[in-house]
């Protein structure tokens, strides 16, 4: 993988997810359906094209230098909202059931990218915190714990993981147990530091075949698969899933920073 900007990759796909999360969001004029599951007591509108429109903003800032810090502080505060406050309500409903934490740390994923891209140099005074590479250091271990329950819920509904990969490719059981074992070997390798950034990479690699493998094949089927109820089911999820591997690059190209910062940070030392 010499050569590979894991950083523009990421960056890429982090970027295009959320632009058109934020425009299928402003068509339907809804909330994210499913993924973000807004009291019904909530006004959808004005909210939800505003929140589409934000979105879309946040995508298009972060294609660029001088915008992307502040896209990111932005993504970091909204995504939060949907871990703190959205999310615990489905999750506590059926709390010992794997699948149904599986948009919690999914949201988790998206916030380890922002976060990612949040804790870069050159920080304002109100987030030194997140200096020295801590922040990265933070954005790393939530993105390793999330790999775990990816594993758990591969393992778990291993014959339903399998029935989301397509017909043409043989062993889909062997397959879904296999990349189960992937997510967590990526989780230990990230959290140990050991081989943490191949474990990186291969677990963005994977995730983005997800998106080819299973995504975009949805959207020329003749008839909707077993997991879409409708059209816009597909679209979402594949703007969900683009986003998640375009997190898992941003984490990726992360690796190894915090120790470059740290050094960065240190004073020179001159020997006489």
């Amino acid at each position: 993988m010499r050569g590979l900007d894991t950083k523009q990759i990421g960056l890429a796909l982090f970027s295009a997810g959320w632009v058109a999360l934020g425009g299928l969001c402003l068509i339907m004029r809804d909330f994210l359906w499913q993924y973000e599951p807004v009291p019904a007591w909530v006004p959808r509108l004005p909210l939800a094209p505003i929140s589409a429109i934000v979105l879309v903003a946040c995508g298009l800032a972060l294609m660029f230098a001088r915008t992307r810090k502040i896209a990111a502080l932005v993504l970091v505060a909204d995504l939060l909202l949907w871990l703190v406050v959205l999310q615990p309500p489905v999750v506590l409903k059926a709390p010992a059931v794997v699948f149904t934490w599986l948009p919690f740390f999914e949201v988790g994923v998206l916030l380890s990218g922002a976060l990612v891209l949040l804790s870069e140099p050159a920080l304002g005074p109100h987030l030194r915190f997140l200096s020295n590479g801590r922040g990265t250091r933070l954005a790393q271990i939530l993105f390793a714990i999330c790999c775990f329950e990816f594993a758990a819920s591969h393992i778990v509904y291993g014959a339903g993981t399998a029935a989301f990969i397509p017909d043409w490719i043989p062993g889909r059981l062997f397959l879904a147990y296999f990349t189960g074992v992937g997510h967590l070997c990526a989780g230990l390798a990230i959290l140990s530091g050991v081989q943490a950034r191949l474990a990186a990479r291969l677990e963005a690699l994977m995730m983005s075949s997800f998106v080819l493998l299973v995504h975009v094949p949805s959207l020329f089927l003749t008839q909707l698969p077993f997991w879409a109820p409708d059209h816009r089911t597909i679209w979402l999820a594949l703007f969900i899933a683009t986003s998640l591997s375009g997190a898992a690059w941003l984490i990726a190209a992360s690796i190894g920073c915090r120790q470059r910062a740290a050094n960065s940070a240190a004073p020179a030392v001159g020997v006489a």
